[in-house]
């Protein structure tokens, strides 16, 4: 406005920085712009005549207006041209439904009443943010500001009133179109214009007051006289309002969680030692994880010096709260720990998983009350600590990986337990997530399982992390489990779980990256678990070998399932890594007649590429069948078989060492 009456273009500058400023306040202050773009196109044909110059710095100062608050808001609109969502998504979730139908019609219809009667009974149905039932403008401001409407209305041709008008009708556009109408926050750019509006109205009343009686004011004096009103009586009445009657309306405590915060408060204020678990879920409430944090130090893993510790202090007693009931999945718990002395530990774990039984010492040990006298947690002995110390981790999952998706998640560790099993047994994937940021994924993850041939087996899709494990975490590790229940039916062998992350309403993928940014495509590959018959000997080696493969790679030994004369041999390798490797390097058997020439061959990466060399971590133990095709041989000829690994880019193999850790001749490491 000051740039318009001056034409000074450093005023339009400043009024286009703090509109660019407004736009990372609430929502709403989107909307704000419009007002300043309906002003321009209203005040067009209205100075078409005879105020063209005028007309022209106005176009000209919008015009740097929108310049500068564009540069301002810059990062906000990058930022939401790659997650649209944070401008459509809450939009869409309040927006007034209409399909057109007469039903909806009429609902709307409703609505843009209850929309109207903000200003006249309405009020905001949140008591976090008013006396709910109490008028949100009201008494005597709302008759300056009804008396001040009509003023502006009939005077909307002047450039004032008419941008005051188009503040107010803009800003009411969320109550007309979101559910409910009366929203305090999102009315917030309603309230410059309303008290402008309320001024001008009492301006006319003190106007015409001292123009048709003869009291010895001016109109100033009246103006005063009439403000100084104006805030006696509605101050008065607010404070009473929100300094008495407010505080104490128990609709209020519980719009505040004040059960929790009581509940929060006794636990972090203590002077006797604690030793209490409690669900995730009420841990992670933003007041208590507030309150907690005063005396809590949160931890990822349980040390052993903790866990022994844990193991002598006595019994623990389990707290769930009453007024937070969860959402129906098994919660994760937190295990709080203090002494009087020092401070305290927030163990948490990260298995959703509901407590045994056994674990609990039949009905609640005690009830815990507020100071109204309500119960707000149930308190439990809990019998055993063994049940419950299984629920926490000891320490991270030792195999490691660097794969991040969309600049959130980046996937640090896994670990199948245990790595072996039965055909009919359950094991857990144990993935340790760093979070890098600070919302969730919108897309689900799939966790593919594949048998040794890269054939999908079973699959999950889910939530890569719980929306409720995001916050507060320290150093944004997060351990997740995944629990894996193999079909009973499925053969003994190797199997890898293939992870990723997809929309589930396009399913599209997203593009994993390595630790130099590189791509690793839409999926990553883990493992190896292996399904044994037998757990105790669970890769049935019929002959071992003490050979080395570049010092990396340990060949376990092999097995052999048909004889090197007839038709076809089937050469089973096993190895064993013994450090990370750098590359990809193919295998291969040879069979070998007396001069050494080949007479068979294969050559392949291991499981055919599937998980390929510089895929393996420390202790994978990794088995692949080998198909020679073995021409007719006349007996009494000497054969052997031999294996190696090489580089297929150079060429170069391996060098091989046996048990006394001699190099073998040509890197051949002799089988058979």
């Amino acid at each position: 406005w000051r740039g318009w009456q001056t034409d000074q273009f450093r005023h339009y500058l400043l009024a286009g920085i703090a509109l660019g400023l407004c736009q990372y306040t609430y929502t709403s202050a989107r909307l704000l712009p419009l007002v300043f773009g309906l002003f321009t196109l209203i005040q067009t044909p209205l100075l078409w005549s005879g105020h063209r110059a005028q007309l022209k710095g106005l176009w000209s100062g919008l015009f740097l207006m929108i310049v500068s608050s564009v540069v301002i808001t810059a990062p906000l609109l990058f930022y939401a041209f790659n997650n649209p969502a944070i401008f459509w998504g809450r939009t869409a979730d309040v927006a007034v439904a209409v399909d057109g139908s007469w039903q909806s019609l009429k609902m709307f219809g409703l609505h843009l009443i209850a929309a109207v009667r903000i200003f006249i009974d309405g009020y905001d149905p949140n008591w976090r943010h008013q006396f709910v039932g109490q008028p949100g403008f009201h008494g005597f401001s709302s008759i300056g500001f009804w008396i001040g409407l009509l003023v502006m209305i009939f005077r909307w041709r002047q450039a004032n009133h008419l941008l005051v008008l188009l503040l107010l009708i803009v800003m009411w556009l969320p109550a007309a179109l979101a559910d409910p109408p009366f929203h305090t926050l999102r009315l917030a750019g309603v309230l410059p214009a309303y008290y402008v509006i309320m001024a001008v109205g009492f301006v006319t009343i003190t106007g015409w007051i001292t123009r048709r009686t003869s009291l010895p004011f001016t109109s100033n004096q009246m103006g005063s006289v009439v403000l100084i009103l104006l805030l006696v009586i509605n101050g008065t009445l607010t404070i009473y309002t929100y300094f008495y009657r407010w505080p104490t309306t128990p609709q209020v405590y519980q719009a505040f969680d004040g059960s929790l915060v009581e509940l929060a408060n006794r636990l972090a204020q203590s002077e006797e030692s604690i030793n209490v678990v409690i669900p995730f879920y009420l841990y992670n409430h933003a007041a208590v994880r507030y309150i907690l944090h005063q005396r809590f130090e949160e931890e990822v893993l349980l040390p052993a010096e903790a866990h022994e510790r844990l193991t002598q202090d006595g019994p623990k007693t389990l707290i769930i709260p009453q007024d937070l009931p969860d959402d129906g999945e098994p919660p994760a718990y937190v295990w709080l720990v203090s002494d009087s002395q020092s401070g305290g530990k927030a163990f948490v774990s990260t298995v959703n998983r509901d407590l045994p039984p056994a674990a609990l010492s039949g009905e609640p040990q005690a009830v815990i009350y507020n100071r109204q006298g309500q119960p707000i947690a149930r308190q439990y002995a809990l019998a055993e600590s063994d049940q419950l110390e299984t629920l926490f981790v000891r320490h991270l999952p030792r195999k490691q990986i660097n794969a991040t998706w969309a600049d959130n998640l980046r996937l640090t560790g896994f670990e199948f337990v245990p790595e072996v099993i039965g055909p009919t047994d359950t094991t857990n994937l144990y993935l340790s997530w760093e979070v890098l940021a600070l919302t969730s994924l919108q897309e689900k993850m799939f966790l593919q399982l594949l048998d040794s041939q890269g054939q999908p087996v079973g699959q999950q899709e889910l939530d890569p992390i719980s929306k409720k494990m995001y916050r507060w975490r320290p150093d944004g590790l997060v351990l997740e489990q995944y629990p894996l229940k193999l079909d009973a039916n499925l053969p003994a062998g190797l199997y890898f779980v293939r992870l990723g992350f997809f929309n589930p309403k396009t399913e599209q993928r997203l593009i994993a990256y390595g630790p130099d940014s590189q791509p690793l495509g839409s999926e990553v590959i883990i493992g190896p678990l292996t399904v044994a018959e037998d757990k105790n000997n669970p890769y049935n080696i019929q002959h071992y070998t003490q050979a080395s493969l570049g010092g990396v790679i340990e060949l376990l030994g092999y097995s052999i399932k048909s004889a090197p004369t007839r038709g076809e041999t089937d050469v089973e390798l096993y190895w064993r890594a013994e450090d990370t490797i750098d590359l990809d390097y193919t295998a291969f058997v040879q069979l070998l007649d007396e001069e050494r020439n080949v007479v068979a061959q294969q050559d392949m990466q291991p499981l055919n590429g599937l998980y390929p060399t510089s895929s393996w971590r420390p202790g994978d133990v990794i088995a692949t069948t080998f198909v020679l095709a073995v021409p007719q041989i006349e007996d009494g000829g000497s054969h052997r078989l031999v294996t190696g690994m090489y580089h297929l880019e150079t060429g170069t193999r391996l060098p091989t060492f046996n048990h006394a850790n001699e190099l073998l001749t040509d890197n051949l490491i002799p089988l058979q």
